[in-house]
């Protein structure tokens, strides 16, 4: 009953991180990968997202910062972020 409950609430997280990073993201940076097309980026996006998700209900630890554990995805796949001026 646990592991359901930890399930819903993964799948919970990783909605929310879908909503609510690209619209934090929008219009004040742009995340670059000098060896892949930009249209690569929003399926990566979307696994780091999962990950991070899935790292908070994994460790069981729920205040662990998702934004920090969805970044440093996105770093360890190449991707760098631009803050436009």
């Amino acid at each position: 009953m646990q592991r359901a409950s930890l399930a819903v609430a993964a799948r919970h997280w990783g909605c929310l991180l879908g909503l609510l990073i690209p619209l934090s993201l929008a219009g004040c940076a742009n995340w670059t990968n000098p060896a892949k097309p930009s249209s690569v980026f929003a399926d990566e996006a979307a696994a780091c997202s999962l990950q991070a998700a899935q790292a908070a209900v994994t460790s069981g630890q729920f205040d662990l910062d998702p934004d920090n554990a969805y970044v440093a995805c996105l770093r360890r796949k190449g991707w760098v972020l631009w803050e436009l001026p």
